[in-house]
């Protein structure tokens, strides 16, 4: 199990299609620089410990199993609009936790498409 999987279905199938292709690219850079941390730490912490490495890089892997668990929502059988919905729904609720206004879900449809002489209006 790793978590470069994780990283690569989470922002190119769950992502808003607003920003899907930044996450995707973010997602693959960061891949690629924890890959080489990895590929050049490990040989310094094999010859210090022969199981200090194995521990650590598990540990970090319980971690992300962790935040999968809790925090990715389940996608499976929805549309991409359903998934969209849940998210903005996250953000809502993380904006009410840090006592900041949400924004609606209809006046952010309007700005998205550009008709906000229809949300003023309506």
């Amino acid at each position: 199990m790793t978590w470069a999987v994780a990283g690569k279905i989470l922002t190119t199938e769950m992502q808003p299609a607003k920003t899907r292709a930044t996450a995707s690219s973010l997602a693959q850079t960061s891949n690629w620089t924890v890959n080489v941390v990895v590929a050049l730490t490990t040989p310094l912490f094999l010859s210090k410990s022969p199981s200090g490495p194995y521990f650590m890089f598990g540990g970090f892997l319980l971690v992300t199993s962790l935040m999968c668990i809790l925090w990715a929502p389940e996608t499976l059988g929805k549309s991409l609009e359903d998934i969209d919905s849940v998210w903005h729904e996250r953000v809502d609720r993380a904006k009410r936790l840090l006592c900041i206004e949400p924004e609606g879900r209809e006046q952010g449809i309007r700005r998205q498409h550009g008709d906000i002489e229809l949300a003023s209006t309506a």
